[in-house]
Formats: C-alpha cells, structure tokens, sequence
C-alpha cells in the first residue's frame, strides 16, 4: 500500500536583500539561517519581563557610553544569509548603512525557554562569538535563576556560571571612577511618583507565586560593568 503525501518542494534559499523585503511584508518575524526563513514563536510572561528589566538595567550604562540598547525587534546579521533578532543586544560600534539590521554588537543577552535552549546554546553560541565586535554573550536562564557568561579574551573563550553575587560585564565599559546601583537610584525615583513600579528579577505580576529573590540590581564600579542577577 503505497503512502501518500504533499509533493516535493524545493527550497529555494533567500538572499540577504531578499529577506529583508520579505521580512517588511510579513506579520510574523522570521529569523533567517543559511537563507532559510524560520518564524518565532511568542514570548512567555516571564520571558517578557526579565528582557524588559535587563533592558531597563542596561539602557542607562549604553546611552552614557554612546551606545545603542535593542530589545528583541532589531535584527542582528551575522553572515550573509543569516540573520536572528537576539533578545537584548548592546552596539556601540557605528551603525552600518542598512536601517533594518546590526552587525557589530559587543554585547548578546539571550533569556532561555525551552523551545529555543538548544538553539541558544549551539548555533547562536558559536556564530554570535565569531563576530570580530562581539566581547560577551550572556545566557539567562529564568527557571535555574542561572546567569551564564561567554568572554572572549586573548587565550580563548572564558565560561562563567553565577546563581549569586555580580556578574562582571565586559560592555558597556563604564570609565567612571564611582560605584553606583542603578536599582537604587530607580528606587529612589520611582518613590517620588504616583506609580508603583516594582523591579524583580522574573517580573512576575502581583498575586503570582515567584521565587524568593532580591531585585535585579547593576552595579558600575570602575571600567566594568557589573550585573547583580539575584
């Protein structure tokens, strides 16, 4: 008894330019690898929430530095036919002609869901640390409450786990002379408002049973930057 199926297709890989007038057109974002499209798929509540914490932590360091801070909708190019929309990234290198995509950034944060783990840990591991700009890749894990940190340094590749304590950042550099907690200083002002804004590390709304942990914090000692994960 013979099987039947849906007739061969052949796949017919984009190009860089290709892609991108695609992309325009499209309600679904794609990441493009060896020039074949794959849709993304939606983000979980604490997956939403510890990118736009980070990102509320790191703005300030990239814009005192004259850096650029993306979360999520920039594109980031890192070959030919490849392209990803990394969860956070930090350029501070001068932007190229295209609009639409980066292509040198000194910092990559990707937060881990199950559906993109592998992903995150292999394929974008190795073609984000072939990037010449590229000084370190940051893996937060929500469910582990785990930071991960990949630095390049002259002898190779330096791995760091931390579940506790700082997590020194080599980019944005902060050449200052005094230490600071960005969490303070936000806690102070946010004081002074009407509004209630409450940083934690996972974001979970009120109500929602989280773990037990102290905020997200940053501290900027001098000519590095350091994150407090827990």
């Amino acid at each position: 008894m013979g099987v039947m199926g849906e007739p061969a297709k052949a796949l017919k890989p984009l190009s860089l330019e290709e892609y991108l007038e695609w992309e325009a057109r499209s309600e679904t974002k794609h990441e493009l690898v060896e020039g074949l499209p794959y849709a993304m798929a939606g983000a979980s509540r604490a997956h939403a929430l510890l990118t736009t914490n980070l990102a509320l932590l790191l703005g300030p360091l990239a814009r005192r530095q004259g850096c650029r801070l993306y979360v999520a909708d920039m594109k980031l190019k890192v070959g030919e036919r490849t392209v990803y929309y990394p969860d956070l990234m930090v350029v501070c290198a001068p932007p190229p002609q295209n609009p639409y995509y980066e292509e040198a950034p000194c910092l990559v944060v990707e937060v881990l869901s199950p559906s993109t783990e592998g992903i995150d840990r292999r394929e974008k591991l190795w073609r984000y640390l072939s990037l010449p700009s590229l000084q370190g890749y940051v893996l937060a894990d929500i469910q582990e409450r785990r930071i991960e940190l990949y630095q390049k340094k002259a002898t190779g590749i330096l791995y760091q786990v931390f579940t506790e304590g700082e997590v020194p950042l080599p980019c944005p550099k902060e050449p200052s002379p005094w230490r600071r907690s960005i969490a303070v200083f936000l806690w102070k002002r946010l004081r002074k408002t009407s509004s209630i804004v409450k940083l934690e590390l996972l974001g979970y709304p009120k109500g929602e049973r989280r773990p037990r942990c102290p905020p997200l914090s940053f501290s900027a000692p001098s000519r590095m930057t350091a994150l407090r994960p827990w």
